[in-house]
């Protein structure tokens, strides 16, 4: 198999992936009340709402970098509208899994941080950090969910490779 296959299948490969923890996420956003997205249960700091919000920003930012720019995951918008408004989450995220099933072709990424250092990566290798950050942020969804009695799956917010070896 050709390095580009390997790429594309990668591609293909995360951006399905995303796609199953954006279904995820809009279950459980749906069934939310206002109250339980946009407050945070103690101890947590953060709401579901801003975690969500941290989630689509980062996805946000790698898509503007498929029109040439850097990617800076440091300078993000922090929308409060997405954060307080589930319609503009669940929105915006749809939006943002349309866009990223017209990405099927590899490119370097420069990547950058608020320290000024300078990273190469590619298309295939941010959209899985992106679904690793997803999921990662999923499981503190999932204890807010327990925290504020919401039923939720238990594998919601774990791991694929933590799934295949059992929970």
């Amino acid at each position: 198999m050709t390095r580009a296959r390997n790429s594309t299948a990668a591609i293909c490969d995360a951006v399905k992936r995303t796609e199953q923890l954006f279904g995820a996420l809009r279950d459980v956003v749906e069934q939310l009340s206002l109250e339980q997205y946009q407050v945070a249960q103690s101890p947590l700091e953060s709401s579901i709402g801003a975690h969500l919000r941290h989630i689509l920003e980062f996805y946000q930012l790698f898509l503007c970098q498929q029109s040439g720019e850097s990617i800076n995951y440091d300078k993000r918008r922090r929308c409060r509208e997405v954060e307080h408004c589930k319609a503009s989450a669940l929105g915006l995220m749809q939006l943002l899994e349309d866009r990223l099933g017209t990405i099927h072709q590899e490119r370097p990424i420069s990547v950058v941080n608020e320290h000024g250092y300078w990273l190469s990566t590619s298309t295939a290798r941010e959209l899985h950090f992106l679904s690793d950050h997803t999921t990662h942020h999923m499981a503190m969804i999932a204890v807010a969910c327990r925290l504020a009695n919401v039923p939720i799956s238990k594998c919601f917010g774990v791991s694929t490779a933590t799934l295949r070896v059992g929970t």
